[in-house]
């Protein structure tokens, strides 16, 4: 099991007061903390692959802290800019006046790739911008619209292999599988994207939405990552397309949460735009189901009512219907019986004027239940059983 230290610095409840000593539970007990001076000798040796002067151990003991990644990637930032030297069997750094340490660890990881070959270097920033684990046909898609890899020689799975190989020789990334790969840390792919400049992640974004959009064609469980793309590149009526689809998608699946954040997010672009519009209303009212749903009545309530503001506004009988119709049905359910009645008798007349033979017949379906519902509670408030 894990856990990590209280606030005052103390170890949890249950090594603290030895419980599975208690419990005669046999265990071992590993504490990942900030790494000794013993410690961080030994790892940084290791990595460098010999023994360290007391200068370079006490520089990267001052800006680690120890902390193991941070002396990792120190370590092997030394290595790959060749900023070592070996003195009488020690490891030292060159003498060297342009060398500028920097005790922010992404500024030393930006340094890491920014001494990659040109095409390697850009390899990694497109799979930056696809996120922290990354597919190789949809890299390969994107890489292919490059000029620099479209004036070089040779075939382009091949030319992309190698440069792959490359970021993994030189600990970028590590294969999960044949076709999908993940950057050693997610540090490393923030360094490599914010080495880019906003018009170029724009561009980037888009060639990634429009690669999946190719390769998995009507995929469901793309358009969460297309509407991220799609967002990133400033395509809004891409971005409200895909928005929507992942909505629906999430709520199909009671992804509640997910499919909230989405619908709001789709609203709020909507309303820029216009807030005279149906989308608006219906977009409410899914979003109010999806509150109704996980017991969140009180918003579910004012998506309700502001989705029957809306439909108003617009003079609309059918989303009037269907507001009123949505909002008596929760008010039901709250236990407030006549002003629900109220709503789902303006749904009926809203439906008629509509003529929409569906939405009477759902409603008089909730005034069914309506009635049932007032016959249970007045024999409750009698003490009589129910029927």
């Amino acid at each position: 099991m894990t856990s990590r230290y209280e606030d005052d610095g103390s170890k949890s409840y249950v090594f603290r007061h030895n419980l599975l000593d208690e419990m005669q539970i046999p265990s071992v007990e590993v504490d990942l903390n900030f790494l000794s001076p013993d410690d961080l000798k030994s790892f940084a040796e290791a990595r460098m692959g010999g023994v360290l002067h007391s200068d370079l151990l006490e520089l990267i003991q001052r800006m680690t802290q120890g902390n193991p990644f941070y002396v990792e990637q120190m370590a092997d930032y030394f290595r790959e800019a060749n900023l070592l030297k070996q003195t009488n069997g020690v490891l030292q750094l060159q003498q060297n006046e342009d060398i500028q340490m920097s005790d922010s660890v992404k500024q030393i990881m930006m340094a890491r790739i920014d001494r990659l070959s040109g095409l390697v270097k850009e390899t990694v920033k497109a799979a930056a911008v696809i996120g922290r684990e990354f597919e190789l046909p949809v890299l390969s898609a994107v890489m292919a619209r490059q000029e620099e890899f479209a004036r070089k020689n040779g075939d382009l799975e091949l030319v992309l292999k190698e440069q792959i190989q490359t970021a993994e020789k030189w600990q970028i990334w590590h294969a999960m599988n044949e076709l999908r790969y993940i950057f050693r840390h997610s540090l490393l792919r923030e360094a490599a994207y914010d080495m880019q400049l906003r018009t170029r992640l724009r561009e980037l974004h888009h060639l990634i939405a429009e690669a999946i959009e190719q390769l998995y064609p009507g995929s469901e469980e793309r358009f969460v990552d297309l509407a991220f793309h799609y967002e990133q590149s400033e395509d809004a009526q891409k971005t409200n397309k895909f928005l929507e689809k992942a909505a629906r998608f999430s709520q199909r699946n009671y992804l509640n949460r997910q499919a909230l954040k989405y619908y709001e997010k789709l609203i709020e672009s909507i309303k820029e735009g216009s807030k005279k519009s149906k989308k608006i209303i219906k977009l409410l009212l899914r979003k109010g189901a999806v509150h109704e749903l996980v017991g969140q009545w009180e918003e579910a309530e004012q998506d309700y009512r502001s989705a029957l503001d809306h439909a108003k506004i617009l003079n609309d009988w059918y989303l009037i219907g269907r507001s009123n119709r949505r909002l008596g049905q929760l008010l039901m359910l709250r236990g407030n019986y006549a002003e629900a009645k109220k709503h789902l008798d303006v749904a009926v007349t809203c439906f008629e004027l509509a003529n929409d033979q569906v939405g009477i017949a759902k409603t008089y379906g909730n005034l069914g239940t309506f009635s049932s519902g007032r016959v249970v509670t007045m024999r409750q408030k009698a003490g009589l059983p129910r029927p």
